[in-house]
């Protein structure tokens, strides 16, 4: 049986579990029926409108900067109907950018200079400049200079024209399938995590590979959603917030999916982790180190993050090696696990060269459809492990509850009594010992089966009224003790226990009446306790005296 404690703390984990995903849930179902809300007005897309020259006979591609010029102009004409409240939406990274119509500047951001939090970057952003009906048909020019000069990580793209709540609602749309699988990885995440605080509790001895799991998929969402782009259309003056969040969660998310195969690696060099683990938080110091006092910001520092995240992929590689060719004890899941493996190196490496060649406004698409697939298939794995090992658990704690537990009652046994009185032998308590009366007559008489609901039924009474002051115990037989946490008022508890055996004989009907004989003593905690046991004890045996003399009378007179 499980304590009430255990009982609640289970609960409440499953409470949880279920909040975490009734939350994902939730705002999946909001970005949903956001998307499929009333559209009064779409925006149009304007993307394939621009030209390289002012006279516009040369199409140009807003996302491939020409790296030999300084500064890139591009040029469009207006719709010829524009709404009131209608704005030029386009998304930017890694660049600063002027916006004219007719010649007017109307939207701008400027540079300025090295910021010690941020650095050079103006990180992934939406612009939204502003428009009115008079602009219709007029010749609109972006000028566009990168931030740096690897024009690779520089774009313009996903140009519209329309109102502010359509423009959300259509980028959101378009990346809803990515967004929904990094809310639920890290809402999995988040799980796994709780999970393991919980049942490292209860489960001894239990793996650490799901809170390492667990932080590899929290972390592994959070940096996918921030390359998302989407969140800084919400909150547009903080976009370079969103990219320093991208490269430290970067930097750190490798390392938990090591610790992950540990066990594997340690096996073959117990040096590979410890020392992998010395290399990434040397990464992420020198890269923290150099971006906030102004001499390199963690774009520039990025090859040395993805040189880290290189190495902590050979290893897990290695390690599914080990795990699967190498390991007389595999299993038949190791096998699918390290395809899956296979599959998200290679979709990193895929990325990883499209972020070089520059052009792509998402550089980890691939990465985050493979390394969701196989964060899915790891926690499943470990959640079949993380069951077998509750199970396992569970039967070794019931084998010791049963050691310290009477099978009849539910009550402590007498190795629980011997062990309970042991240490309390310095404690003031109160001892209150119980004895039925006519147990053999009962088991001679009615048979066993009625002389254990008569044990039952006495155990029960003994529960009610004398459970909340301390623990009981049956002792032998017919024999109970109940030692109570501390000194109580003996007289007003065996008063409230003879009531209670007086209603029970009245309201229940059993072979033979209820009759429990009662002693107790007092204990300060300075002499023998066992002197103060058997004292309890004596009056025990005075009062069955009584009790049989009573019962006798009884039977005279009846």
């Amino acid at each position: 049986m499980k304590s009430k404690a255990n009982i609640k703390k289970d609960s409440a984990t499953i409470c949880f579990i279920f909040y975490v995903f009734g939350a994902a849930l939730t705002l999946v179902i909001f970005l949903i029926t956001f998307i499929m809300a009333e559209k009064k007005s779409e925006p149009v897309m304007f993307s394939d409108q621009w030209y390289s020259d002012m006279a516009m006979t040369q199409k140009a591609d807003l996302r491939y900067p020409e790296s030999e010029y300084f500064q890139n102009s591009f040029y469009a004409v207006l719709p010829d109907r524009l709404q009131m409240g209608d704005c030029l939406w386009f998304q930017y990274k890694n660049g600063y950018y002027t916006v004219s119509v007719d010649g007017k500047i109307r939207s701008e951001n400027i540079s300025e200079g090295y910021s010690a939090i941020y650095g050079k970057t103006t990180g992934a952003n939406w612009a939204c400049v502003p428009l009115d009906g008079e602009d219709a048909s007029k010749i609109i020019q972006i000028s566009f200079m990168p931030s740096y000069d690897d024009h690779h990580s520089a774009y313009i793209d996903e140009i519209y024209i329309g109102q502010a709540i359509g423009t959300m609602r259509l980028a959101i749309s378009d990346r809803l399938l990515e967004m929904t699988l990094c809310i639920l990885m890290m809402a999995s995440g988040a799980v796994l995590v709780l999970l393991y605080i919980v049942f490292s509790t209860l489960v001894k001895g239990l793996p650490k590979e799901l809170l390492y799991l667990g932080t590899f998929a929290f972390f592994t969402s959070l940096w996918s959603l921030s390359e998302l782009n989407v969140l800084q259309i919400f909150t547009s003056k903080n976009a370079a917030v969103f990219n320093n969040l991208t490269c430290m969660t970067l930097m750190l998310i490798a390392f938990p999916l090591v610790l992950y195969f540990k066990a594997d690696l340690d096996k073959k060099n117990k040096y590979l982790t410890p020392l992998y683990a010395f290399l990434m938080v040397l990464n992420f110091t020198i890269c923290c180190v150099l971006h906030f006092s102004g001499l390199y910001d963690f774009h520039t520092t990025l090859w040395l993050t993805h040189t880290m995240i290189g190495i902590g992929s050979l290893l897990i590689v290695y390690a599914n090696f080990l795990r699967c060719y190498k390991n007389p004890d595999r299993t038949k899941s190791d096998i699918p696990l390290a395809i899956c493996m296979i599959l998200f190196v290679a979709a990193w490496v895929t990325d990883i060269i499209r972020y070089y060649l520059g052009g792509f406004n998402d550089s980890s698409h691939y990465t985050r459809i493979a390394l969701t697939i196989y964060v899915i298939a790891l926690c499943i794995k470990s959640l079949v492990y993380l069951v077998a090992m509750v199970r396992k658990g569970m039967r070794a704690d019931i084998i010791a509850h049963l050691a310290y537990e009477d099978g009849l009652t539910g009550l402590g046994n007498r190795t629980a009594y011997d062990e309970r009185l042991e240490s309390l032998k310095k404690r003031a308590l109160t001892i209150f010992v119980f004895d039925i009366n006519n147990l053999k007559y009962v088991n001679d008489t009615f048979g066993h089966p009625s002389g254990d609901e008569l044990i039952r039924a006495g155990a029960d009474i003994i529960a009610d009224v004398f459970g909340d002051v301390g623990k009981c115990y049956r002792t032998g037989g017919d024999e109970f003790v109940c030692l109570t946490d501390s000194i109580v008022d003996a007289d007003s508890y065996a008063e409230q226990f003879h009531k209670s055996i007086r209603e029970f004989n009245q309201t229940h009907t059993l072979e033979f009446p209820l009759a429990i004989a009662l002693g107790y003593e007092t204990f300060d905690g300075g002499s023998d306790i066992s002197s103060a046991v058997e004292s309890a004890d004596q009056r025990m045996y005075e009062n069955k005296k009584e009790l049989k003399k009573s019962e006798q009378q009884e039977y005279k007179r009846n």
